[in-house]
């Protein structure tokens, strides 16, 4: 407005000086308003470009958490999947552990029967040979009571 101002009143003065320097005042403004709206529109672009920041943030913010609980899961996948392996092992390890013991415990008892097998084995023996002492001893009595019978009765004859 000013150019303008200046302009006409150096028209109408008839002063080309006043003229002259309408122009110059309204290329200035021009530049000014030109200076401001590109400022503006930087100023515009670098709120865009913020804001884009910052969702770009945000977005590689909840990716990251996704990843993370992402990974946390299957930490948690593993370790039950681990503690599941364990168990199963231990149950196998009980059951031969149970297997073992029977089978230990079966061998106690062949190993008792037999035992016990020689044991009356050996006492029948032993029975028998007591037995067969007792009737070798029975006999030795009635031999020597035949003996004496017989010497008795020699004696007698030679009476």
């Amino acid at each position: 407005m000013t150019g303008r101002a200046k302009a006409v009143i150096g028209f109408v003065m008839g002063d080309d000086k006043v003229l002259a320097t309408g122009p110059i005042e309204r290329t200035k403004a021009a530049e000014r308003v030109t200076a401001v709206a590109e400022e503006a529109n930087a100023e515009a672009t670098e709120r865009k470009a913020a804001a884009e920041a910052s969702d770009q943030i945000r977005s590689v913010e909840r990716m990251r958490a996704d990843a993370e609980k992402k990974e946390r899961r299957r930490k948690e996948q593993i370790a039950r999947e681990t503690r599941r392996e364990q168990d199963q092992i231990e149950a196998e390890a009980l059951v031969e552990k149970a297997a073992v013991e029977t089978a230990a415990q079966e061998a106690e008892r062949v190993i008792d029967a037999t035992d016990a097998t020689a044991n009356a084995e050996a006492g029948g023996e032993l029975f028998v040979a007591e037995a067969e002492e007792i009737a070798a001893e029975e006999s030795r009595a009635e031999a020597e009571a035949l003996e004496r019978v017989q010497r008795g009765s020699g004696t007698d004859r030679m009476s």
